[in-house]
């Protein structure tokens, strides 16, 4: 027996666009600018690993959410005893906001969708301005009923409220509701403690030890899913 759906709710980043990929173009084009010959390679991991140092520094309240690019880019110049200067962070950003690296047939399944049920991006972003402009450069804004951005709402996954916010507003119940996402923490066990389906897509293949009702690693895998277990 098929569950019947009324409204499907998108993560954004790892989910809708390949956000690696993109912070990987604007970090080589950073780079490409600096004056001494540094490794890509090393810029890179040096970047993630202080991305990965901030988010824990927002999380016991020691940063604040909105310093991340300029944290993250200070401590990685100094990482590599180079000069940081504001242009960078300019050209990361502009790489950035412009290639939002949709995945392949994201769009396929929007329109397949759009119409029969209602449908919703729920974002962990700390940047509801930059999140925005990134999502109008996928194109894809018109295809959705609500985009929330967890900073404007206070919420932010895998917190219950965050998820349970559309339930009032679509004056529906939670297990009315489809959370799709890549994230185990974030956003499959926030959706479970939510009342909500969920699906798990991982473009990596790695599908194990998830709680999720499926998984899947791409847009048409997850489109069959779709056919084969819900109604709209």
């Amino acid at each position: 027996m098929k569950n019947k759906l009324k409204a499907i709710i998108f993560d954004f980043n790892g989910t809708i666009v390949d956000t690696m990929k993109s912070d990987r173009l604007a970090l080589n084009q950073i780079v490409e600018a600096i004056p001494e010959k540094i490794d890509s390679n090393l810029f890179v991991k040096k970047s993630i690993d202080r991305i990965i140092e901030f988010h824990k520094l927002v999380d016991i309240g020691i940063e604040m959410p909105l310093t991340m690019h300029r944290y993250r880019l200070e401590k990685t110049f100094s990482d590599l005893s180079c000069k940081y200067e504001e242009l960078y962070l300019n050209t990361y950003l502009d790489t950035f906001y412009k290639n939002p690296c949709v995945y392949p047939d994201v769009e396929n399944i929007l329109k397949k969708l759009y119409g029969k049920v209602s449908l919703a991006i729920l974002s962990n972003a700390y940047d509801s301005k930059e999140q925005n402009i990134r999502i109008d450069m996928t194109s894809l804004r018109k295809y959705f009923n609500d985009i929330v951005i967890a900073a404007d709402i206070n919420a932010y996954k895998p917190n219950p409220k965050a998820f349970l916010y559309f339930v009032p507003k679509y004056q529906l119940e939670p297990d009315s509701f489809l959370f799709i996402g890549d994230s185990e923490e974030h956003d499959i066990l926030g959706a479970k403690q939510a009342g909500m389906h969920s699906i798990k897509i991982n473009f990596d293949n790695n599908l194990n030890d998830t709680a999720a009702d499926y998984c899947c690693n791409d847009y048409q895998s997850l489109s069959q899913l779709l056919d084969d277990h819900y109604e709209f």
